[in-house]
């Protein structure tokens, strides 16, 4: 790599400078989002052993869990992803353990009730169930601290984000499908002593759906929360913009699309993906071609100056030339689209903030201000 320090060229023009500045100050804007967050359940363990071990199987497994929202700690409400979550060894576990969990499935619902029933799937609700992890994960522990709890080793990251936020106040129901039983060594668990909360229901029959044992213990689990908005940042620059709107579009012109575009998690990619990307996730209205939160006659002087209307071309078009119903097209399909909305010269959506501009107007009119008045200087 070359080390070589370039002198500055004082030539430069202190418009070019300051242009540049501008830049710089525009996209570290766009990454000051809220990072993903990491949170750990029941909270109070966070930094504390649990009193118990969780049994090892050896022999194939279906069971069920609970975690409770009471026993989640506080969590912004700007952060409402699941993105994946962890568990920890116990500390009696084998130090430097590298371990292989073959063939598991994760599947995550949220539910009002309190208490499990024996009969697994009734644990579930058919309406929030989704499947968050399906294959196998390669795990190998860290060393133990001076202190504390072991390091959260056993992750699995979420192929399919799931949505929770534990103020809603329903408890997450967990899942597992194990055909192989697990390899990890002891996980981390807490014993209620008594309290008589049943926590896990399981069977070894792995297409049994009658528990075969109770288990008053509960699995010490980290989750990672994501802001929601990150769900369709398909580019992954933290920010939403016409780069994902316009993968979104092609994704649903796909005959096999990545699962990541299922944006209602139906097991379909459609408009109802595009919809909820621009109503909840950008939080704008059909229409807003130039995607600064309104839809106005700026958008529609914009998509005309464009010239795709109708024109000759196949599938040339995108958001910002006027596809908005993901088609690849610029005709009355689109306008209907838009109208319908119902959000033209309303000004922002109601109810959703918008996705933060790269950079305020004042701040971006002070630099301008800047730049106009050194260059006005330079030319004098």
């Amino acid at each position: 790599m070359n080390n070589v320090r370039r002198k500055q060229n004082p030539s430069v023009p202190f418009v070019v400078q300051s242009a540049t500045i501008a830049l710089i100050l525009i996209s570290l804007t766009r990454v000051c989002v809220a990072d993903e967050i990491t949170v750990v359940v029941p909270h109070d363990l966070a930094t504390t052993e649990g009193n118990t071990a969780a049994d090892e199987f050896t022999d194939p497994i279906r069971a069920v869990g609970i975690w409770f929202a009471d026993d989640f700690p506080e969590v912004p409400e700007t952060h409402r992803t699941i993105t994946g979550f962890a568990l920890r060894p116990d500390a009696a576990a084998d130090e430097l353990y590298k371990a292989v969990w073959e063939d598991v499935t994760w599947r995550f619902s949220t539910t009002d009730e309190e208490d499990l029933v024996e009969t697994l799937s009734e644990n579930l609700d058919p309406d929030t169930i989704q499947t968050v992890f399906e294959g196998s994960r390669e795990f190998s522990t860290s060393p133990s601290p001076l202190e504390g709890p072991r390091p959260f080793d056993y992750r699995f990251d979420f192929q399919t984000p799931f949505e929770y936020h534990p103020s809603d106040g329903r408890n997450i129901v967990w899942e597992i499908l194990s055909p192989k039983g697990y390899d990890p060594p002891l996980l981390d668990d807490q014993h209620d002593f008594g309290e008589g909360t049943i926590y896990q229901l399981g069977t070894l029959d792995i297409n049994g759906d009658h528990s075969q044992f109770p288990i008053n213990k509960s699995l010490i689990a980290q989750f990672t929360f994501a802001p929601t908005r990150y769900l369709g940042d398909f580019d992954g620059n933290t920010i939403l913009d016409k780069v994902d709107i316009d993968a979104l579009s092609t994704a649903l012109r796909t005959e096999h699309p990545e699962q990541r575009f299922d944006l209602t998690h139906d097991g379909q990619v459609d408009r109802e993906d595009l919809n909820r990307w621009v109503d909840e996730f950008f939080g704008t209205w059909s229409g807003d071609a130039n995607l600064d939160g309104e839809f106005n006659s700026t958008d529609l002087v914009a998509v005309f100056r464009a010239g795709h209307y109708e024109d000759r071309l196949v599938a040339n078009s995108t958001w910002m030339t006027g596809d908005w119903n993901g088609d690849a097209e610029f005709d009355t399909s689109d306008l209907v689209t838009a109208f319908q909305t119902g959000g033209y010269e309303l000004g922002p959506r109601p109810g959703v903030a918008n996705v933060p501009e790269p950079m305020t107007s004042a701040w971006f009119a002070l630099v301008l201000v800047g730049i106009a008045l050194r260059a006005r200087h330079l030319s004098s």
